[in-house]
């Protein structure tokens, strides 16, 4: 029995508590903290598998990019929090009162009246625990401390949660709840500040469209499979790179073609007798202190980058000559780089 004395509706005949004989009401009709958790653990062992589900779907190969576009927006943070909310709010708003959890363990969400609860105050509820979290769970930490076992999401929505056999006359009588003892209050202090590690738990968990998108990137780069679009501009860049090699050989060559003639070094590359057959994509420097080369790159995607041609040593063998060169880039990429040139 949920209270010793009682009266009967004329109509339907349900018992009714008289709000005189409060004093004989029962005074534990409100779920505790340690049911209320227990509830919160099998709930959340229902909901979890299913944003697990979706979190595994970033990890899936051959999507376009509409789809791809699509799970990023499945699991933003924004998405699961309306996941989570639309679970509880739904199950609570509708005529069971409670969640699975809430209703394996025999608990159930009413107003202060007692009555269900309507679509807006099931979902105001579910906002307001997000507040109660917010503030390092001491919302949720007022349900071992206060006298009707409300937390701070249930004071702002106007709900209870209490045993599925209560009737609203007994709500609406406001009986308290026994004083909780001391030992209980402090565990339920730690379990709720232990409760804070969950939010970052959730974060790595979960990660965001950027995050997700970075990842999948790179993954899809080490695999070899990037996306073509990189792909063609890699490619392009890698033929501007050839060009500027090409072209870099044939002006140094056409100084050393000029040395061995006039047995001193050209001021110019016209000089020696060298014309730039590509002045649209490529631009060169003949430097003479330097005796070096240098090919610039007039294009995207490598606009601005240079491959350069330096002698080293030249040494006499004979009527002949031997000049040592080598090839070095400032500003292009190492990987990128042909065979025989290497970055400054």
């Amino acid at each position: 029995m949920i209270y010793s004395e009682a009266r009967f509706c004329s109509e339907c005949g349900a018992a009714h508590a008289r709000a005189e004989d409060a004093s004989v009401v029962r005074r534990d009709i409100y779920a505790s903290i340690w049911r209320r958790g227990g509830a919160a653990l099998i709930d959340m062992l229902i909901s979890t598998p299913l944003l697990l589900l979706l979190n595994s779907v970033a990890y899936l190969r051959g999507h376009g990019a509409f789809v791809d576009v699509g799970i990023l927006i499945l699991l933003s943070r924004w998405t699961q929090m309306l996941i989570s909310t639309s679970y509880y709010a739904l199950f609570e708003g509708s005529a069971m009162r409670a969640t699975p959890g809430k209703y394996l363990l025999g608990l159930a969400v009413v107003d202060n009246n007692g009555d269900r609860l309507t679509w807006g105050q099931a979902f105001g509820r579910e906002f307001a625990k997000w507040l109660s979290c917010l503030i390092l769970m001491i919302g949720i930490f007022m349900i071992a401390v206060t006298r009707r076992r409300q937390g701070l999401h249930d004071k702002l929505a106007g709900t209870r949660v209490v045993y599925r056999e209560v009737e609203p006359p007994l709500v609406m009588a406001d009986p308290v709840a026994p004083r909780p003892n001391v030992l209980s209050v402090i565990a339920a202090f730690c379990l709720t500040v232990g409760l804070l590690a969950l939010p970052v738990f959730g974060a790595l968990l979960i990660a965001s469209p950027g995050r997700i998108l970075g990842q999948y990137q790179r993954e899809q780069q080490q695999s070899g499979h990037s996306n073509p679009h990189a792909q063609q501009v890699v490619a392009k860049a890698r033929d501007q790179i050839y060009n500027l090699k090409i072209e870099s050989a044939q002006a140094i060559e056409s100084v050393f073609d000029y040395v061995d003639a006039h047995y001193r070094w050209p001021d110019t590359l016209a000089e020696a007798g060298f014309h730039n057959g590509k002045p649209e994509t490529t631009r060169l420097v003949y430097d003479a202190d330097l005796k070096q080369v240098t090919a610039f790159a007039r294009a995207a995607p490598l606009q601005g980058g240079s491959l350069q041609r330096r002698v080293t040593s030249t040494t006499i063998a004979g009527a002949t000559r031997n000049y040592d060169t080598v090839c070095v880039s400032p500003n292009i990429p190492p990987k990128l780089l042909p065979h025989g040139c290497k970055p400054r």
